[in-house]
């Protein structure tokens, strides 16, 4: 599971360009002919180096950061979520945006549309099982791990399903 968040860090240099625009694959700052360096490298190297750095310093402190991160993405999403719905339902036609549910036909193709829509979800919610690995290090593991793992899938079906609600009140279906 170590490309996860290497991905989440190429993903992460990938979007701040869209705030910094000096941060592009396509700001070459050094050109060795066979490869370039860009400035989305670049910073998707420095992140690593960061958070390496700060993980290897205790536990406490990697746990601080990942903390942080992990309340900043649920807030996010469920203001993501508060202002879709409340938008969605304040709206003109925003309840008729839930019918029809599904298309008359379920064919392949149906069933392949939402296969495709499924893989971004599937990606995200592969770390689940990660805290597995963490037994040895936990206090009371034959509480605490059923428990993190309930709570931790729980929350993140229950983020999804709101977000989709969000969504489909906003967009319909």
């Amino acid at each position: 599971h170590g490309t996860c968040w290497v991905m989440q860090v190429a993903a992460f240099a990938k979007f701040t360009g869209v705030f910094i625009p000096s941060i592009s694959a396509d700001n070459i700052l050094i050109d060795l002919g066979l490869f370039a360096i860009n400035s989305q490298q670049v910073l998707a190297v420095a992140v690593i180096v960061f958070l390496s750095l700060y993980n290897y310093c205790d536990v406490k402190s990697g746990a601080l950061i990942q903390n942080i991160f992990t309340v900043t993405k649920v807030a996010a999403l469920l203001f993501l979520v508060v202002i879709g719905i409340y938008f969605g339902f304040t709206t003109p036609g925003g309840m008729a945006h839930f019918t029809p549910a599904f298309p008359s036909v379920i064919d392949l193709t149906t069933i392949g549309i939402f296969g495709a829509s499924l893989t971004g979800s599937l990606f995200s919610a592969d770390a689940w099982n990660n805290i597995t690995f963490t037994a040895g290090e936990v206090e009371n593991p034959k509480r605490n791990l059923p428990l993190s793992l309930v709570l931790g899938t729980g929350t993140v079906i229950l983020l999804y399903f709101l977000a989709n609600v969000a969504y489909i009140s906003v967009l319909g279906m």
